[in-house]
C-alpha cells in the first residue's frame, strides 16, 4: 500500500490521488514529493510568502534530482508503506512538534536506497492558502524552522549556500 498525505488546509484537485498513485506505478518511486504553491490576496506579504516557497520548494527538487534528497512538505507527499517501516517510520523524530516531513526524507535517504521523485504537474500540485497577517506567518515560520536542529546538515548547507549568494548578489 501507498500512503499518502496532505494537510488539513491544502485543496487537492480531482486528479491528485490518481497522480500519486501514478507516479509509484511498475518501477516508479518509493516517495514521491509534489509542488505546493501558496495562494492569497495580491499584498506584499504573500507575494514574499509565495517567493520564499517557491525558492524553498525549487532547492528542494534540486536537490531530489541531484539524489541529495534533504526535505519536503508534508502538505504533497505520498510513500510505500514498506519504505516508512524500513526507514524507522516516525520514531526518530515523534517528539518533534512540526518538521516530521522533512525528517523522514532524511531518515529515508540515510537508512534505505529508495528512488525519491519530485513531480511537479498540474495534477499533483497541491495549493494552500498563505497568511494574511504577518504576525500568524512569522508564528508559522518560527514552528517550521523549530526543528532545524535536527536536520540534516549537508542540506542546510547546501541552502544557506544558495542564501547567502543570493543576499551577496543582492547587496553588491
Amino acid at each position: 500500500p501507498v500512503c499518502v498525505f496532505t494537510d488539513a488546509d491544502c485543496t487537492p484537485g480531482p486528479d491528485w490521488l490518481a497522480a500519486h498513485a501514478r507516479a509509484h506505478g511498475g518501477p516508479g518511486a518509493s516517495l514521491v514529493v509534489g509542488y505546493s504553491p501558496l495562494e492569497g490576496t495580491d499584498s506584499w506579504l504573500v507575494r514574499f510568502q509565495q517567493f520564499d516557497t517557491t525558492l524553498n520548494q525549487f532547492l528542494a527538487a534540486s536537490a531530489i534530482g541531484d539524489g541529495e534528497a534533504y526535505m519536503a512538505r508534508g502538505g504533497n507527499l505520498s510513500y510505500a508503506r514498506a519504505l516508512h517501516d524500513q526507514a524507522g517510520g516516525f520514531e526518530g523524530h515523534v517528539h518533534h512538534i512540526s518538521g516530521d516531513d522533512t525528517l523522514f526524507i532524511q531518515a529515508v535517504r540515510r537508512q534505505t536506497d529508495a528512488v525519491i521523485r519530485w513531480l511537479d504537474t498540474a495534477e499533483i500540485t497541491v495549493p494552500s492558502p498563505a497568511r494574511e497577517r504577518l504576525g500568524a506567518w512569522l508564528r508559522q515560520k518560527r514552528r517550521q524552522t523549530s526543528t532545524g536542529a535536527s536536520f540534516d546538515r549537508t542540506g542546510v548547507w547546501r541552502a544557506g549556500q544558495f542564501y547567502w549568494t543570493l543576499l551577496l548578489t543582492l547587496v553588491m
